[in-house]
């Protein structure tokens, strides 16, 4: 189903204060590469691994053809359901709130169509917020922080050759389980 990050509501969660405690940084002459490079590579990098979003944002999901009787959204921890829109002929209207129930799980979040409104649409256009609340998992935060932390000290490397096992077990709290 595809997915569009519309925009991030929520700052990034790990700040220039944390990196630099991680990495014994004492000036902030390198501030300005850490917050725009190592800070949002660090969240990536995460965010591509469990297949969950961490900093929160809004996200734009659409489902075409004919409709499950569960839809479990891409981006996981998604927490907050905005607003659910069905296609009906070619023109695209907002669903009825009674028409639908959201799950909300530690990994996959769900839509449940209920009735007839959502099963009988050609198309369903999700808008939901999702981020990882890292006080409920501070493994996320402590793999970002080493995460960030490698890549200052590999900064030649860059984030796509961090280490293949990276103790992504810390991970595992958010990462989605693949659909294929």
């Amino acid at each position: 189903m595809p997915v569009d990050l519309i925009e991030y509501v929520g700052d990034e969660v790990i700040t220039f204060s944390d990196v630099a405690a991680q990495c014994r940084v004492d000036t902030d002459d390198e501030r300005a590469w850490i917050e725009s490079v190592v800070i949002p590579s660090a969240r990536q990098a995460a965010e591509s691994r469990t297949g969950s979003a961490i900093r929160e944002a809004v996200y734009e999901e659409r489902v075409t053809g004919p409709i499950a009787r569960e839809i479990d959204l891409s981006i996981g921890q998604a927490h907050t359901m905005q607003r659910v829109e069905i296609r009906v002929g070619n023109e695209w209207r907002e669903a009825n709130n009674a028409a639908y129930d959201f799950i909300k799980s530690q990994r996959v979040s769900t839509l449940l169509p209920i009735g007839s409104e959502l099963m009988s649409a050609s198309g369903i256009r999700m808008t939901y917020i999702a981020g990882a609340n890292l006080e409920k998992f501070p493994g996320v935060r402590s793999w970002m922080l080493r995460a960030a932390a490698w890549m200052y000290a590999h900064r030649e490397f860059g984030v796509t050759n961090l280490p293949m096992v990276f103790d992504d077990d810390l991970l595992m709290p958010i990462t989605q389980v693949p659909r294929f």
